[in-house]
């Protein structure tokens, strides 16, 4: 059928060419031949009207007029006399003709004594309908010439595209469908002298070729999951143990129980590890806690938390104990000065809140750097925020300071540190964040219960809100009361 598509078009336009061209030259010679009959016409009928229109015989005058007329092709005649006025007329005078050339004129020239004196004009005006019609007759005998020779030449076509191509394209197309849907490499039966069993023996050589890459192919692909599936197994032990040395360094459950009078804690890695990280610790005559929260996920979070450990080991033995501004300042120059060294550029740092408990537990002091603390008494939530600067970050100042509040302890009130993993869950029908509106809302209403039931409950939530969303983020949330 592409043979059809190619072929007979070149041909029909090939024909219609000619066919137009000889159209052309037909209404061109019935034109002529209608121009020289009309100009004839008018140089005979001009001398026969001399005799009349020189006499002013309009009876005569009218007569060799209506003569003119019953010629079939003649569709108007006007004779004007010397001075242009009409002397007699018939037909078609006044329109303009269909074309200029169809209405020619000639002088009526009355013979006296050898001298021709001119005594009017004869206009003769004649129609192209003649030839209309004889064009429409040679476009019908010709037009059905040219159908029958096309309809012969699909026909015949066809019958040697379908005897001497069709076939082997047929079992060719046939093979190739069989193995697009079960790739079992059909060869195609056919031979023949010809450029199509050039094309199917290529096509059996490709399949042989193919099937022998395919069998390469399987046995790579073996050897390559083996591979993967080593170095998966790898690079899982690998992160299983990261998590392990990540919770080695977590503070031990007996170190809240020894301290708190009541505590929960959720720490929930988005992945197998994270960078959500929480340290209590002595520091000097009281306890220090600290939640913070990384910039990254995973492996990278989980290495900037090992960062932010050893920044904190460092600036505690630095500061005065019971400065929580200045141990948050001295952490934030810490890792700037650590990660510039590393990449220049110290784009990584993290969000932490500390909190630093006297011994007589009268109240805490507290820094937020991009951190709040939240309090509630089951009536309603509180939030003390921190400043709205992280630490660590390239963009901030070295000298960048931050502020300290000192916060009543009530045994009456709960106390909450949170990273945003809670709060920017996305979930619900509506695919929004908690937020941190609902957040202390679901805080005052588990404030009173028993710190295992608090911790419970604000899990049923988490997981209620996500419904079947991923976890977007670590979550770690610290509870506590004295």
């Amino acid at each position: 059928m592409k043979i059809l598509g190619v072929f007979i078009p070149l041909v029909l336009v090939a024909e219609l060419t000619v066919f137009g061209f000889q159209t052309w030259s037909f209404y061109g010679e019935q034109k002529d031949e209608l121009l020289d009959r009309l100009d004839n016409l008018v140089t005979v009928q001009s001398t026969g009207l001399a005799s009349a229109v020189w006499e002013f015989d309009t009876d005569e005058t009218q007569t060799l007029v209506s003569q003119i007329m019953d010629l079939p092709y003649v569709i108007g005649v006007t004779v004007r006399d010397e001075s242009g006025e009409i002397f007699a007329a018939m037909g078609v005078t006044e329109e303009a003709p269909a074309r200029p050339e169809f209405r020619q004129s000639a002088k009526i020239l009355f013979s006296e004594q050898g001298n021709d004196q001119p005594v009017g004009t004869l206009e003769v005006t004649v129609t192209g309908d003649q030839i209309n019609d004889a064009l429409n007759d040679y476009l019908k005998f010709n037009g059905f010439v040219l159908l029958s020779l096309f309809v012969a030449l699909v026909l015949s076509t066809l019958i040697a595209t379908r005897l001497f191509i069709g076939r082997p394209l047929d079992l060719l197309k046939q093979a190739i469908e069989q193995d697009k849907a079960d790739q079992s490499r059909p060869r195609v039966q056919w031979e023949s002298a010809d450029e199509l069993g050039v094309v199917v023996k290529a096509y059996n050589s490709l399949q042989d070729a193919q099937e022998d890459a395919d069998q390469q192919i399987k046995s790579y692909q073996a050897h390559l999951e083996e591979l993967v599936e080593e170095r998966t197994a790898k690079i899982r032990a690998s992160i299983e143990y990261a998590s392990v040395i990540q919770r080695s360094v977590l503070p031990h459950h007996t170190d809240f129980d020894a301290f708190f009078d009541r505590h929960f804690i959720i720490w929930k890695p988005r992945d197998v590890v994270g960078g959500d990280m929480y340290w209590l610790r002595p520091w000097g005559e009281g306890m220090l806690l600290a939640l913070g929260d990384c910039t990254g996920h995973g492996v990278p979070g989980a290495l900037m938390t090992m960062l932010a450990t050893g920044a904190l080991d460092r600036a505690q033995t630095e500061i005065r104990p019971g400065d929580v501004g200045k141990l948050t300042q001295r952490m934030h120059q810490i890792l700037k000065d650590a990660q510039q060294v590393a990449d220049g550029q110290g784009s990584d740092g993290m969000e932490i809140g500390i909190c630093y408990f006297p011994n007589d537990r009268s109240k805490f002091q507290f820094c937020g750097a991009r951190f709040s603390v939240f309090t509630s008494d089951g009536s309603r939530s509180e939030e003390i925020k921190g400043d709205r600067k992280g630490i660590g970050y390239g963009r901030l100042r070295m000298d960048q300071t931050y502020s300290a509040h000192s916060v009543p302890l009530d045994p009456a009130r709960t106390y909450y540190l949170t990273t945003d993993g809670f709060i920017d869950q996305v979930g619900g029908e509506e695919k929004r964040c908690f937020g941190k509106r609902r957040f202390k809302e679901t805080l005052s209403s588990v404030s009173q219960m028993e710190f295992g039931e608090q911790r419970k409950k604000l899990m049923q939530t988490f997981h209620a809100h996500r419904g079947s969303e991923n976890q977007l983020d670590d979550l770690a949330l610290i509870g506590f009361s004295f």
